[in-house]
């Protein structure tokens, strides 16, 4: 038979025992929430970080985009500028390699015939030089190029060279890992 003080001592270790076990459960309860908050915060960092990186890699694509476009734009227009009746039809194959789309289509109608002729028979020499540019517009597969062109001008009728300035507009679109110029247009 229990006395009752082994009772009373029984009852104090089964309140011991279930507060032991209480606070551990809501030490457990507790931990949960800060280990979700923890989880969904680094989530959180993670996700900033990767679209933070994301949008720098783009940034960074039609950087260089601009920059081969440029390039690409200026020795273009320079070699659209400069003309020697005596090497012509290389001159033409060059632009015509250099082009793609509508201004190609058009540049070739436009040089056969009277304009070829024309050219060849007054011995015309042209010397183009880009002055300045800048890009307008940018995309990874297409850039405006904003031009000012001094072209030197001389002919069999004109020996003393002029000069000739133009403001130019191309846009130049990238065809198989290669920037052509897809339109030419002067302002």
């Amino acid at each position: 038979m229990e006395s009752p003080g082994d009772a009373a001592s029984a009852g104090l270790h089964e309140s011991a025992a279930e507060s032991t076990a209480d606070d551990g459960g809501t030490r457990r309860r507790g931990r949960a929430p800060v280990r979700l908050l923890a989880a969904a915060a680094l989530i959180a960092v993670l996700a900033g970080a990767g679209s933070g990186g994301w949008l720098l890699y783009q940034r960074h694509e039609k950087d260089v985009a601009a920059q081969q476009a440029l390039s690409a734009a200026e020795n273009f227009v320079v070699m659209l500028t400069s003309v020697d009746s005596n090497t012509l039809d290389k001159h033409v194959a060059d632009v015509l390699d250099g082009s793609t789309g509508d201004f190609s289509e058009k540049y070739a109608k436009t040089v056969s015939g009277q304009h070829h002729q024309h050219v060849v028979e007054n011995k015309v020499t042209t010397h183009g030089k880009v002055v300045e540019s800048a890009v307008k517009s940018v995309s990874a597969n297409k850039v405006q190029v904003l031009l000012m062109v001094d072209q030197s001008v001389t002919s069999s009728a004109n020996p003393e060279p002029y000069i000739d300035r133009s403001r130019v507009k191309v846009t130049m679109q990238k065809v198989n890992g290669r920037w052509l110029a897809s339109d030419v247009e002067l302002l």
